[in-house]
């Protein structure tokens, strides 16, 4: 149960991110003498709301790269640790020990 929700809260705080339209309405203040506050309010307000709008713009909304590296650990975590080429086993196998796997920048065959 706690696997569950901890994976549950990754993934709704996880989707936020992608998420790249940023916008926002200042707060307004109503009373005697508001306007002054409401309009250094709105500034402070928009000059924040534009400084986060500059960075949410520098973001890739689809990074071939990352997504394939999550891919590629997936299939390697998958099937490092198998036993596939052993099949002299009659009852039962157990494997103990570490995986570790390294991807190169390149294709190998160049």
């Amino acid at each position: 149960m706690k696997k569950f929700i901890c994976v549950l809260l990754f993934v709704v705080m996880a989707i936020p991110i992608f998420a790249l339209e940023v916008t926002g309405t200042p707060p307004v203040f109503s009373g005697p003498g508001s306007d002054l506050l409401n309009t250094a309010v709105e500034n402070a307000f928009n000059t924040t709301l534009n400084s986060v709008i500059k960075e949410a713009e520098m973001i890739n909304p689809y990074p071939k790269e990352f997504i394939q590296a999550w891919g590629n650990a997936g299939i390697f975590s998958s099937h490092g640790a198998t036993n596939r080429a052993y099949s002299g086993y009659r009852r039962l196998s157990l494997t103990i020990g570490s995986t570790t796997g390294l991807q190169l920048p390149l294709n190998p065959i160049d």
